[in-house]
């Protein structure tokens, strides 16, 4: 493990989760920040995610993502129809 992911997994464990709830805005702006702080190092750390998740509380895990363009069934080739009227 690099010191970075021990330096991240340390900034998940003790990350305030529940800051939105605060009434108090500074402690919403520091939980804001940090929490701003934690996305970019997950991009750059941690894209799949995984860390996060093994760290993060059940409401705060984040969804794997569906791999993109999955086919199950093959296209339909659907004909046109020319003008319906008389002729």
């Amino acid at each position: 493990m690099t010191p970075e992911q021990e330096n991240y997994i340390k900034l998940l464990k003790s990350h305030d989760w529940y800051y939105d709830y605060s009434d108090d805005h500074s402690v919403w702006r520091r939980g804001s920040e940090a929490h701003s702080r934690l996305r970019g190092l997950q991009k750059s750390i941690d894209p799949t995610g995984e860390i996060w998740n093994e760290h993060a509380p059940a409401d705060f895990k984040m969804k794997q993502q569906e791999p993109a363009n999955i086919n199950l069934l093959p296209p339909i080739n659907v004909k046109k129809r020319g003008p319906q009227g008389p002729k």
